[in-house]
Order: C-alpha cells, then structure tokens, then sequence
C-alpha cells in the first residue's frame, strides 16, 4: 500500500474505454480505507489535474459498486457544491465516466441519472476547453 501511495501522483488516468475498465478493476484489490487514501492523494495532484483524476476515479467507483456510500458521497458532492474547488474539472471527468460506463448494462441507469443531472449545469472548464480546442460558439 505504502508503495503505491508513494508512486500514485505517477499514475495517468486514461482518456479511453479501456483506462476507465482498468482503473476500476485496481480499485478492487485495495480495502476501502487504502482506495480512499489514494483517491484523496490523487485529489492532491492540483485544483485541476487532480480534481479531474478525483472526479473520473470516483465516479467510476459510484457506477461500478453501488453499494459504496463514500463513493456515491463524493459525486454528489460534486453535483451539487457549486463553490467547491476544483469542481468544473471533477464534472468534466464525471462525464467522462458515465459516459463511458453507460455502454455497460449493470451501470446504464445510474449513468443516464449521472448525465441528465450534468446536463443542465453551467460548466465554465468544458466550455473554455471547447473553445480553446474551436469546438463551439462563445
């Protein structure tokens, strides 16, 4: 556990389907206290990197394993604690995973409950990374 505390600000979240599948595998060999230690160590990474890497790895958590309240605590906080720091970036990475875990059968109606709750929130990161990548009017 120590080593993998010590190493986890070198873990890269994948942008793919398989990242996502791979992150939530790992999650299950760790006791819920050791999960929740490396999440918060990767929350640490900075207000953007690490809240993004917090929001995916969270929300994967909440989709896969419904029965983790800590999890579930975590994404709500994030819908709903519009002053939170780091918060538009962990949204973004909510999506992400709901998105990509809405494939999934066993996780389709807590994905699709995920996304139409994001759907109608000002997102300002989203907005200026789409504008920045010229996807989108201003």
């Amino acid at each position: 556990m120590a080593n993998l505390e010590h190493h986890a600000s070198e873990v890269v979240v994948l942008a793919c389907e398989v990242g996502v599948r791979l992150l939530t595998g790992v999650a299950d060999i760790l006791t819920d206290e050791q999960r929740r230690r490396v999440y918060e160590s990767v929350r640490g990474w900075g207000v953007e990197r690490g809240a993004q890497a917090f929001g995916e790895l969270v929300c994967l958590r909440h989709l896969v394993r419904t029965d983790d309240s800590w999890a579930s605590g975590q994404v709500e906080n994030a819908l709903t604690s519009p002053n939170a720091p780091g918060r538009d970036q962990a949204l973004v990475r909510i999506a992400f995973a709901a998105a990509n875990l809405w494939t999934e059968p066993v996780c389709r109606t807590r994905a699709t409950e995920v996304l139409c709750r994001l759907l109608p929130m000002p997102v300002e990161a989203a907005r200026r990374r789409r504008l920045r990548a010229g996807v989108g009017k201003p």
